[in-house]
């Protein structure tokens, strides 16, 4: 962009120390009140009076657009909704950001499958569903997620559609109005909007101040270290899950894993060489890992069902640290009555003690070369299960067990004025376990550390704005209270009433707010019901 000799813009918009508003590119300076919100992962909205504006005006009329700036920066780009002329001879005009344009076109498709997520951000971008031009709103930046995805939609907007998908990958989703004159608008599917590096100071306290808090909300009411998700069915019939954060090392899986493959973590930072694993109810035994990729044999299901698959970005949770623990294999089937547990090779395990198979502690109290004998079933507080041939067999430990009962030090399930919180979700229309696996991974990953949020105003408010976008990390430093963190620049509430400007800035260590706007405004107020499951590539 140009500037002029004083450092200005050569562009049509805008004014030094001040906001101004423009519709369909024609500005309106009299205005008397302004109110601008803007949340992460949520469509935008906006209020602004005007005066000396009636009927005839040809521009302030629904549909058309409004452009809102910062001095010379773009803060709000949207359409007008609604306009109301009011006696007092001011005109209130409302409306939302450009993604209203999404959630004005409602579809329903049924089991259809997209091979990544750009197509299928591609498909319900376009205006005639067919991946291509015109489009409603330009597609951008749409990383791919690197899996299928297996779709369904029930009588759902566009902006529903795109939503949903990013809240089961943890993603975000935004509007991008591009440079001046700022009419390319384009829809971006990321796994991070903003900069990870903080783009601002914030000083809340000491000489360096430039911002007041308002407000600061440690919450533990949302901390959660155990989910249960049940789907359809009822009784032996039941689909269902969990995820319990019994130790403290887990990690999210980088690709998915079938019944035979090896098993690949985004870090594996702090999983020890040999161990057991537990992805939802099933446990993933491991004799070795190179880095963030495991050598697994089998995963252990109970004997008789199919090994099941579990899809990138759920959850891993070690459970029994096997490090320097004599490990065999089954070399026989094993019910959950039998006595006698048949391996490959007894010779380094204890004459007498006990060992581990998946989640079932076995008490022996004899061994042969082949064979552990005079077994108990179900010991130390395990259910007795079936487990098939080849799965891996420990010699327990149970100060490396890390179960709801004897959870890992340092985990809050340990911490005795925590203890076990535990969120039960209840769905009868989720018919696959993988689904079920995907939404209670995201929402114990989202709630398994203490929410630390806080509020504030900012002296300088053009400075802020000018400088930040939502979705930046900022860095936060309070003197005054110790604090000095980076939180993420998640909401702004700004208002302009009469020349006095209040402007509320929500940051916090979550990456999302978990409540939706998009299910709060007057005009989009169906349920959000889409249906996401996804299957392997």
């Amino acid at each position: 962009m140009p500037y002029n000799t004083f450092g200005s813009p050569v562009v049509p918009y805008g004014h030094p120390n001040d906001f101004s508003i423009y519709v369909n590119d024609y500005e309106y300076p009299a205005f008397i009140y302004l109110k601008i919100i803007k949340k992460i992962n949520e469509m935008d909205s906006f209020e602004v009076n005007l005066m000396d504006v009636t009927s005839s005006d040809a521009n302030v009329q629904y549909g058309r657009i409004i452009k809102i700036f910062s001095e010379y920066t773009l803060i709000f780009k949207g359409r007008i909704e609604s306009v109301k002329y009011k006696t007092d001879g001011t005109t209130t005009i409302k409306g939302f950001g450009m993604a209203t344009f999404l959630a004005n076109k409602e579809y329903t498709l049924r089991n259809t499958w997209f091979d990544t997520t750009v197509n299928l951000s591609n498909y319900f971008l376009s205006l005639n569903n067919d991946s291509a031009s015109p489009w409603i709103i330009t597609p951008g930046t749409i990383e791919d997620y690197g899996e299928n995805i297996d779709f369904r939609s029930e009588f759902d907007n566009k902006l529903q559609i795109m939503d949903a998908l990013a809240r089961q990958l943890e993603w975000d989703w935004y509007i991008d109005n591009g440079d001046y004159p700022f009419n390319n608008d384009t829809f971006n599917l990321v796994w991070w909007r903003g900069s990870l590096a903080p783009t601002y100071s914030v000083q809340l306290s000491g000489t360096s101040q430039n911002g007041f808090i308002s407000d600061r909300n440690d919450n533990m009411s949302s901390l959660l270290n155990s989910v249960i998700y049940m789907g359809k069915g009822e009784g032996t019939n039941q689909i269902w899950t969990k995820f319990s954060l019994v130790s403290t090392i887990y990690d999210k899986l980088d690709q998915s894993i079938t019944a035979y493959t090896p098993l690949v973590l985004i870090t594996a930072n702090g999983f020890p060489d040999m161990g057991i694993a537990k992805i939802g109810r099933t446990p993933v035994a491991y004799t070795s890992k190179i880095g963030n990729l495991f050598n697994v044999f089998m995963q252990d299901t109970e004997l008789g069902t199919l090994n099941i698959n579990h899809y990138k970005g759920i959850l891993c949770i070690l459970t029994f640290d096997a490090t320097e623990l004599p490990n065999t294999i089954l070399n026989l089937q094993l019910n959950s009555s039998e006595t006698t547990v048949t391996v490959v090779d007894t010779t380094e395990f204890n004459a007498i003690g006990s060992i581990i198979i998946g989640e079932e502690v076995i008490a022996y109290t004899g061994r042969t070369a082949t064979t552990f004998t005079g077994c108990t079933r179900g010991s130390s507080n395990t259910t007795a299960t079936g487990h098939d041939w080849n799965m891996i067999v420990f010699q327990y430990d149970s100060s490396k067990h890390y179960t709801e009962n004897n959870p890992q030090a340092g985990t809050t399930m340990a911490d005795p004025y925590i203890k076990i919180k535990q969120k039960n979700i209840v769905d009868p229309t989720k018919e696959n376990e993988r689904q079920l696996e995907m939404e209670a991974s995201c929402y114990l990953f989202r709630n398994m550390t203490i929410t630390y949020e806080i509020t504030f105003e900012m002296m300088d408010y053009h400075d802020f704005l000018n400088n930040t976008k939502l979705g930046d990390n900022l860095q936060i430093i309070d003197s005054d209270s110790g604090l000095n963190d980076v939180y993420r620049y998640l909401g702004l509430d700004l208002t302009y009433d009469n020349g006095n400007v209040t402007m509320i800035i929500t940051a916090s260590n979550k990456k999302i707010i978990e409540t939706s706007f998009i299910d709060k405004v007057s005009n989009i107020n169906k349920v959000l019901h889409s249906r996401l499951t996804y299957s392997p590539t």
